[in-house]
């Protein structure tokens, strides 16, 4: 490639030239006056990881919502932050991310959310990209590759688990409603869910993956085999915006469990429960006795405005709820404070008709 015949100072750029390889350089002067030619090369960094501030001078991150920052580069108009298997940096990178604007990009966009229980090295090099113009007034796009390994550590996180208004210790789902993680986790593609039925009968683990964009809801009815009266142990995992890498599984599942129909066996953890028969169908209350902060109603065959009051052994009123039931219904009813030792009545009416169930609290 020719300079200018101005004899002025010229600039050309080069994006393929390799660090260690040897190159010759032609000048050749087209007039026959004598003149002194100089040429200097310089060469453009590429850039590396720079987390020392973001990391309280450790290189060691508590999880993938923390911030990820490049070595900034004078000129460069963005970096590609490359992920390794190992510090070798041989083959190619198992993940390479564009940061979209500056220096800083969110952890979890890099490396996926690690969750199992030991410290995870991290191997990353930066590309520095630029576009600058030459002698001709061309734009030239040039990278300068990283040659230098950055290495941080990623400490284990928690591990996800179902939010606790959807574990068997809240009450019962529905087999046609939702459950969801108890937290979100950084850089997430999907999350992965494991469902393994535990009652009435022991199945093998069904996984699958919840909605996209990180969505932490899943619908029930989109696990296979989900039905009325069952109980399942869920583990859940967080699948890494790459679409390869993926956290551990949950070490402890949770428990969930769906509504039982009219007539089912259900499973009740060995509590006692009181039972009182409407014309439309059972109302159950559990445990019974109570420690006397909460007690847990379940309803069956019921439709319409089903009315709960809460009175002491005199009648006097403590606490009521009132709920819309359609067929089957499990409410926990948490009382405003917890109750003194004793007996209790609980009265519940739907329609004209109404009921008395008698319950002990007892600690």
């Amino acid at each position: 490639l020719g300079a200018s015949l101005d004899g002025g100072n010229e600039i050309l750029y080069y994006g393929n030239l390799v660090v260690g390889s040897t190159y010759s350089i032609c000048v050749t002067n087209v007039n026959s006056t004598p003149g002194i030619v100089s040429l200097t090369i310089s060469y453009l960094n590429g850039s590396f990881a720079d987390v020392a501030t973001y990391t309280g001078n450790t290189n060691s991150y508590t999880n993938v919502c923390q911030n990820f920052k490049a070595k900034f580069r004078s000129n460069a108009i963005g970096y590609n932050v490359k992920r390794w298997s190992s510090s070798s940096m041989t083959g190619s990178p198992t993940w390479t991310y564009a940061i979209p604007s500056g220096t800083i990009c969110q952890l979890g966009r890099i490396v996926p959310s690690n969750m199992t229980g030991s410290v995870q090295p991290v191997y990353v090099t930066v590309d520095a990209s630029y576009n600058l113009p030459d002698a001709f007034g061309n734009m030239n796009a040039i990278t300068a590759y990283g040659t230098l390994m950055s290495n941080f550590t990623l400490q284990s996180e928690a591990s996800l688990s179902v939010r606790t208004v959807d574990q068997c210790s809240a009450g019962f789902k529905s087999a046609t409603s939702t459950v969801a993680t108890n937290r979100s986790v950084c850089g997430v593609s999907t999350y992965g869910w494991e469902f393994t039925q535990a009652f009435p009968v022991v199945g093998l683990p069904i996984t699958l993956n919840g909605g996209a964009g990180a969505s932490r809801i899943l619908a029930l009815s989109s696990v296979q085999g989900m039905a009325n009266g069952q109980r399942y142990n869920v583990r859940i995992r967080a699948n890494h915006v790459d679409g390869a890498s993926a956290s551990a599984y949950s070490a402890n599942s949770s428990c969930v469990k769906t509504l039982g129909a009219s007539g089912m066996v259900m499973e009740n953890d060995g509590l006692s429960q009181s039972d009182v028969i409407f014309n439309s169908g059972k109302l159950s209350v559990y445990p019974n006795p109570t420690a006397g902060d909460q007690l847990n109603i379940a309803v069956d065959g019921m439709e319409g405005n089903l009315k709960i009051e809460i009175m002491d052994a005199a009648g006097r009123l403590i606490q009521s709820e009132q709920w819309m039931v359609t067929g089957a219904m499990n409410q926990r009813v948490q009382f405003n404070s917890a109750l003194p030792v004793g007996m209790y009545q609980l009265r519940s009416t739907m329609g004209n008709e109404s009921q008395i169930i008698k319950f002990i609290v007892a600690r």
